[in-house]
């Protein structure tokens, strides 16, 4: 809840809307993906302390809030990588 409560404050003060996410969302979203990153497939840790695979938001399109339609679930490594932008192709490319 804490993270979200974040990533509302930060869209309010960049784009001056909080975006529409919350908890039942995301925690629905969780059980939508199997705790599983969007992008590599592994399993997210839930549990902030972790360093490996911990669940992060990330926007689709870092150029709107974070709202319903803009997240997508995956492992904070993936959401942190300075300005690249992962999906799940560049993943394949670079991995698989």
């Amino acid at each position: 809840n804490s993270r979200i409560s974040g990533h509302k404050r930060y869209d309010k003060s960049i784009f001056g809307i909080e975006g529409d996410i919350d908890l039942e969302f995301i925690l629905n979203l969780i059980e939508k993906v199997e705790s599983r990153c969007t992008i590599s497939n592994k399993i997210m840790s839930l549990n902030s302390e972790t360093n490996e695979f911990c669940l992060s938001i990330d926007r689709i399109d870092n150029t709107k809030p974070h709202n319903k339609d803009n997240v997508i679930l995956v492992c904070k490594e993936f959401n942190t990588w300075s300005k690249l932008h992962w999906n799940k192709q560049l993943f394949n490319e670079l991995f698989i």
